[in-house]
């Protein structure tokens, strides 16, 4: 119902309906201010979805703490743009699946702080998002409790760097559940892994990388090259399982700023 929202400093948002300042508004989005907090209902799926007038969404006081899912929280909108979902606590989420999943215009998505420790999927979470330039998921960290990232940025034709040095992919079954997660990102130049990201189950390499191509990005030689050792890495190759940033251009190849932008 929401009769109380406007009782207290706290606007609070129901599955379906969204409030602002305890009004529900077609305006279809919510922007927290000062010291009013966004409370999350547990169910977050599909809570804009398909949103035909939801343009920006900003999150600077929110809590999460309650929410379980959320699948389809921003899928298929068709006019947004940016995400800035700040800091959250969001423990006690198990899927983000879909998430973003064919938001056409969508161009910037930035999560700050974010413990997702129970989150068992990100699959198609990105998908077919083909204007996302940048997703900032450098504060983000989950568990060994994760376990499908197939998809998660499949077509993102533009998106040219990615911080995932946070994630936990040791458990996922990656040649059915990761093998697709880069599949297109055919002008990626850049990826940030941490230690506990795997590219392989065993012996069997799974999370592929895209062959970087001239046809995308100019000056690249078809391969990624690892920043700490220098080292070449073919794609599909078997990258080693640690913290480390991969590029498309050998080391002699970068600037000095690039270089530095890099670690």
């Amino acid at each position: 119902d929401g009769s109380d929202a406007t009782t207290t400093n706290t606007v609070k948002v129901f599955t379906g309906k969204k409030y602002i300042n305890g009004t529900n508004t077609e305006a279809a989005f919510i922007l927290a201010e000062g010291s009013r907090k966004v409370v999350l209902p547990t169910d977050c799926s599909s809570l804009f979805a398909t949103s035909r007038l939801l343009q920006t969404v900003t999150f600077d006081d929110v809590d999460a703490s309650q929410v379980t899912t959320m699948e389809k929280m921003f899928y298929h909108g068709s006019k947004l743009t940016t995400v800035n979902l700040g800091d959250m606590d969001a423990s006690k989420v198990t899927t983000m699946a879909n998430m973003f999943a064919g938001s056409d215009v969508l161009t910037t998505v930035r999560f700050g702080e974010v413990n997702a420790t129970s989150l068992t999927t990100t699959a198609d979470m990105f998908y077919s998002c083909k204007k996302l330039s940048k997703v900032d998921l450098s504060e983000f960290s989950t568990s060994d409790a994760l376990r499908n990232i197939k998809e998660m940025f499949t077509n993102c034709n533009v998106l040219k760097s990615l911080n995932l040095s946070g994630f936990n992919t040791t458990k996922v079954q990656l040649a059915t559940n990761g093998n697709t997660m880069f599949q297109n990102c055919w002008y990626l130049e850049k990826l940030t892994v941490g230690p506990n990201f795997a590219f392989k189950n065993g012996a069997l390499v799974a999370v592929k990388m895209e062959k970087p191509s001239t046809s995308y990005i100019s000056g690249v030689d078809g391969n990624w090259h690892s920043l700490s050792t220098g080292a070449t890495y073919a794609s599909g190759s078997n990258f080693p399982q640690k913290a480390d940033t991969y590029y498309v251009y050998p080391v002699g190849m970068l600037s000095s700023s690039w270089k530095s932008e890099l670690i």
